[in-house]
């Protein structure tokens, strides 16, 4: 049996996998009933789903996959491969049109969440960091509304490299999180995977990552200090230019990422907690940048 950072656990049953909780959940259901119509539809990219068991599903044991993190093969043409299978999936629908609002309320209840910490000032390897402004990022997602709201679409919603498998050059991908009755957007699969591949995401929250991170906190401020290469930094480089009409846009939802997974992570540890708001407000600072650029 294996536990997900999300409290669900899996057995391995013969050639399936039994995906499941103790008791029944919501986001479960949404997430078999989202990967069983788009199994449907585009087989060759899901694996198969059989049935809802009470409180968890069953579906296809991708034996002999490995998840896109452990690949030692990565290159660009395959990163071109995931940005049309993102372009395959946002074309298929899956509920109608839900205005951005929803999106923006969802971040302001994830924000109460984190209102202590988000008062923090940053001091990392020396240099000072601008904090992160609640408030003045809120009236930037509103300012952006048009602009996201013609961009709605189908999505898989939670599109990191853990959750990408490959076998032969084929892949497979599991674990969506694609939010019923709330905005959604191709852009969110865009952003789930610059999350994986910027700042070394997928790698920080291992317990051996803390030997290379050191933090104090006293009096609101937070000196940290990092000593070590963040991985992906050039397919990052890569994702960025192709889609560079689209960058800034694609930072708040990177942004987005880490303020709604900050209260998961303090359940786990407060290291990954600083962490999280950590790469937060660099994100915060490469958006300003960003900005300034532009002006």
């Amino acid at each position: 049996m294996k536990h997900f950072g999300s409290g669900a656990k899996i057995e391995i049953r013969e050639d399936k996998l039994f995906k499941y909780y103790n008791t029944t959940n919501t986001s479960l259901y949404n997430q078999y009933h989202w990967l069983y119509k788009m199994s449907e539809i585009n087989p060759d990219l899901f694996p198969k789903i059989y049935s809802w068991k009470v409180n968890g599903y069953e579906m296809e044991y991708l034996k002999d996959y490995e998840n896109l993190n452990s690949y030692n093969s990565k290159n660009n043409k395959l990163f071109d491969k995931l940005i049309d299978i993102i372009n395959i999936i946002k074309k298929e629908h899956i509920q109608d049109f839900i205005d951005f609002d929803t999106f923006i309320f969802r971040i302001q209840n994830h924000l109460k969440d984190n209102n202590e910490i988000l008062n923090y000032s940053i001091f990392h390897n020396t240099i000072t960091y601008e904090k992160f402004n609640e408030s003045k990022f809120i009236e930037i997602l509103k300012s952006e509304k048009e602009f996201f709201n013609n961009e709605y679409s189908n999505c898989h919603g939670d599109l990191t490299l853990e959750n990408i498998f490959i076998k032969n050059n084929n892949i497979k991908l599991i674990d969506p999180n694609f939010m019923f009755n709330v905005w959604n957007s191709w852009l969110l699969d865009i952003g789930k995977l610059c999350q994986s591949i910027h700042y070394d995401y997928e790698n920080m929250f291992y317990i051996k990552y803390n030997f290379y991170f050191k933090y104090s906190i006293n009096k609101n401020i937070i000196k940290s200090t990092l000593t070590t290469h963040f991985n992906n930094s050039g397919y990052y480089k890569y994702i960025k230019y192709k889609f560079k009409d689209y960058y800034k846009q694609i930072l708040l939802l990177e942004i987005c990422n880490y303020i709604r997974m900050m209260k998961y992570k303090l359940k786990i540890s407060k290291e990954d907690y600083i962490k999280s708001y950590l790469v937060l407000t660099f994100l915060w600072n490469d958006y300003l940048k960003e900005i300034d650029n532009v002006n």
